[in-house]
């Protein structure tokens, strides 16, 4: 059985921005591993070099990953408009103050 292979497809300056990559990946059905600098971990560090986590997707969705990704850095995804809206609590318009 042969190990799956996985490729770095970007390289997040934190934690925050390493969450936020992988849930705009998974939402493109794209499974995301966080891998954060372990010198990083160890000491604390959050931010700066040491605090860098690197994106990894399988190698056959990087290509995929990688366009989703340009496209956000240059502002160029949207909403699909056939999708169906957020769930939206609607528990606000029934209450009183």
């Amino acid at each position: 059985m042969e190990k799956p292979r996985f490729e770095c497809v970007y390289t997040a300056p934190g934690m925050l921005s390493a969450e936020m990559i992988r849930m705009l990946l998974e939402s493109y059905d794209i499974s995301v591993w966080i891998v954060p600098e372990s010198a990083g971990i160890a000491y604390g560090l959050t931010v700066g070099p040491l605090g860098a986590v690197d994106i990894l997707v399988a190698e056959e969705d990087a290509e995929k990953a990688k366009d989703i990704l340009r496209k956000y850095e240059n502002g160029e995804l949207s909403i699909n408009e056939e999708q169906d809206e957020p769930a939206r609590n609607n528990d606000s318009e029934n209450s009183t103050l």
